[in-house]
């Protein structure tokens, strides 16, 4: 009841003395229309007598689903009346009954009905009296107002307003409701996953479903006016969740104080994951992703670190991971790179060392603040502590410093360290450093451009360390001291092992270049012809063996500018071989090649691997060695019982040179000046050339006794001259030069 007195008269209703003669409660109809409408309901008091006369009376009607208060009320006064559009019990309340004589009351209201109501319609009527301190209740029978349907307009079929989504898990409960407008009286569902009904009545599906998969439920729902149209519903039901699982667990860490330190955890499950990081059993608050940073840590955030995993279908927790947290040390540079001075040709290193860091320290040079990277020849070392530039020169000038980092101490910059390089020659081909059999004999050659004149001189420094001295030619033993090719005979071990350097003078200064000697008792070689430009030149690897030896593996590493790699092949005295480029790297050939054990190769020279190159377009000269396999498998020869045998190693150039034989002036045509020259250069007129100019000039014989190309024989005579001439002439086709590129 929705008045003043109703909480209180309703609610303790009780036995109590009849005081009310008569009530009567009439409506202004006793039909409705199933269009919807509105009545007007009537209620009458009478008292008999003064001292029947209640103090309070109260009234109330109860309206059925569809009904409610529509105001329009008129009659005595009301102490409490409802509000238009109440739908409970409606409840109206008067008093000072006690000065009426005799007594009554009479009142009326309107309600308004819905469309879409049928049948019979009963307004439950209920009447309550209070005096002297007693409430009580009518002691007449008061009949219910009943409206039956008068039938009258048209009632309008319900329309479906509810979602046409849903969805629903594997194993869980789920409950949804057809809404429709209307006052639908029967709801329909076709195509239900196994597991949910309808309930007819209520509208509402309801189940637990046993199947993951999407249907298309059909819903309709009806009352008198019709059946709705029909409205599809895609129930979606997923698969029971996964509980979370963990595959990559936390890792304990140990950082200094001030460093970042990051916690990880990898876990997979029926999303969505939800993740809460602990250190020790307290939640950190925030923490709730599957990293947890500490910026900057401190001693109070060593402990103990796990994360627990969550979603739908329950929860994993880590295994606990401890951070460890160190006194903060001072990480710098022990030692910083000094400045160096250098002629062109010699080799610069510097060397660096950082101390009081935690962890791993890695290292990275820069020149000028541009990283440095390892160049085959020319750079070694740019991610280490010590840092090689090989044959430098003046472009190589400038200032070099070091970084040194750990993943817990961060980045250091050490002090530069200036490199000079004085003025002089450019050594264009530095002296490669010679292996060689005891009674042997070695050559350094160096290639150098100038102003002017070059000179060259020799010297050399003992392995065991001593004095350096300057070479001359001895007889027998010291040939070529004064020119930019060295040859070393007979050399013994340890008396010539050492270094052999060549200073190069020309107005300018003095570049230098050095290789060094040792004597061994086998030798893998490099053999290296002359190359054509943009032509295949092919390289040969050689064993002077002592005759134990049963297999070789070694790296070949190039300049992949220079040269291209385009075949491998065993050499004729091996039975097998194989050559790979290893993933990531240009420029480099892993190499194994043997003998079927137990044989072995011959004692002497050997050609065990042939490789052929493409040529670059360029002329220069591209260095050809030897390296390690890699840092854990270094270069070796081995036995047939895989002992490893003592072996050295010794590198070549492939020089790639153009012109024409005879050309002895190098403009690219055959005259009779060249002829000229050559004549000169014979009788000792005009210095003996040297390089390139050297295979020009040295174009006799042409040919070899089975009549393919010769192109010298080391020595200038006649027979230069004259095949000068032939070419001058014409009575020869000109030739490429070739053959041998020195005395």
């Amino acid at each position: 009841m929705k008045s003043l007195f109703a909480p209180f008269l309703f609610a303790t209703l009780a036995a109590g003395s009849a005081l009310a003669q008569s009530v009567t409660v009439t409506p202004s109809a006793t039909t409705y229309s199933s269009a919807g409408g509105q009545i007007t309901v009537s209620v009458a008091f009478s008292f008999a007598t003064p001292t029947s006369v209640p103090s309070a009376m109260a009234f109330q009607i109860t309206a059925p689903a569809g009904w409610s208060y529509a105001g329009g009320y008129s009659g005595d006064s009301a102490l409490a009346k409802p509000v238009t559009g109440d739908t409970g019990p409606l409840g109206f309340a008067f008093s000072d009954f006690e000065t009426q004589t005799p007594g009554k009351v009479a009142f009326s209201f309107k309600v308004n009905h819905d469309a879409g109501l049928s049948g019979t319609q009963a307004l439950p009527v209920t009447v309550a009296q209070y005096k002297d301190g007693v409430v009580g209740t009518v002691n007449l029978t008061v009949p219910n107002v009943t409206l039956t349907s008068a039938g009258g307009g048209t009632v309008a079929a319900p329309v479906i307003s509810s979602s046409t989504t849903a969805s629903a898990t594997v194993g869980t409960s789920f409950s949804y409701t057809i809404t429709a407008s209307n006052t639908p009286t029967s709801y329909a569902a076709t195509g239900l996953p196994v597991g949910l009904s309808l309930n007819t009545t209520t509208g509402v599906i309801s189940g637990t479903p046993t199947t993951a998969g999407t249907s298309s439920v059909s819903l309709t729902a009806a009352n008198a006016g019709g059946t709705s149209a029909a409205v599809t519903l895609s129930l979606t039901v997923n698969a029971a969740a996964v509980p979370p699982s963990i595959s990559t667990q936390p890792q304990s860490q140990t950082v200094t104080a001030g460093a970042s330190v990051t916690f990880s955890v990898v876990a997979s499950g029926t999303g969505p994951l939800s993740y809460q990081w602990k250190k020790g059993t307290a939640n950190i608050s925030g923490a709730t992703n599957s990293n947890y940073t500490i910026p900057a840590t401190t001693s109070v955030d060593a402990g103990s670190y796990s994360v627990t995993v969550s979603n739908s279908a329950g929860n994993v927790t880590s295994n606990a991971a401890s951070l460890t947290v160190t006194t903060a040390s001072t990480f710098a540079f022990s030692q910083h790179p000094v400045a160096i001075t250098r002629s062109r040709g010699e080799t610069a290193s510097f060397q660096v060392n950082a101390t009081g860091g935690t962890g791993t320290v890695t290292y990275k040079w820069y020149k000028d603040g541009t990283a440095l990277s390892d160049s085959f020849g020319r750079i070694s070392g740019s991610g280490t502590q010590t840092l090689v530039i090989s044959n430098v020169g003046v472009a190589d000038g400038g200032s070099y410093s070091a970084t040194a980092t750990t993943v817990q101490n961060g980045s250091i910059t050490s002090n530069g360290a200036a490199l000079t390089v004085l003025g002089g020659p450019t050594i264009t081909r530095p002296a490669l450093d010679a292996a060689v059999l005891a009674a042997g004999s070695a050559s350094f050659s160096v290639g150098a451009t100038g102003s002017g004149t070059l000179t060259y001189q020799w010297y050399f420094t003992p392995a065991a360390g001593g004095t350096t001295t300057p070479l001359a030619d001895i007889a027998s033993k010291i040939a070529g001291a004064a020119t930019s090719t060295l040859t070393v005979s007979s050399v013994q071990k340890p008396n010539d092992e050492g270094f052999y350097s060549c200073s190069v003078t020309d107005s300018a200064g003095t570049a230098r270049s050095t290789g060094s000697l040792s004597v061994v008792s086998r030798v893998l070689k490099i053999s290296a012809p002359n190359a054509v430009p943009g032509a295949d030149v092919v390289v040969s690897v050689l064993l002077q063996a002592n005759g134990d030896e049963n297999a070789a593996n070694f790296a070949i590493v190039f300049d992949p500018s220079k040269l291209t790699y385009k075949s491998f092949a065993a050499g004729p005295q091996s039975d097998s071989g194989s050559a790979s480029v290893p993933a990531g790297t240009t420029g480099r050939l892993n190499m194994l090649v043997g003998k079927t054990p137990p044989d072995v190769w011959a004692a002497g020279s050997n050609e065990i691997a042939r490789i052929t190159f493409t040529s670059g377009a360029t002329g220069g000269s591209s260095l050809v060695g030897f390296d390690d396999l890699s840092a854990s498998s270094p270069r070796s020869v081995s036995s047939a019982s895989g002992q490893t045998l003592p072996a050295g190693f010794q590198s070549a150039y492939v020089t790639s040179i153009s012109g024409l034989e005879g050309d002895i002036d190098g403009d690219g045509k055959l005259t009779a000046a060249d002829w000229t020259l050559m004549g000169r250069i014979i009788l000792g007129l005009d210095p003996a050339p040297t390089g390139e100019k050297f295979m020009r000039a040295d174009c006799a014989p042409r040919l070899n006794s089975s009549k393919n190309l010769q192109l010298g024989d080391k020595v200038f005579n006649a027979a230069d001259w004259t095949q000068v001439g032939r070419y001058v002439l014409g009575l020869d086709p000109a030739t490429t030069i070739g053959g041998p590129s020195s005395p």
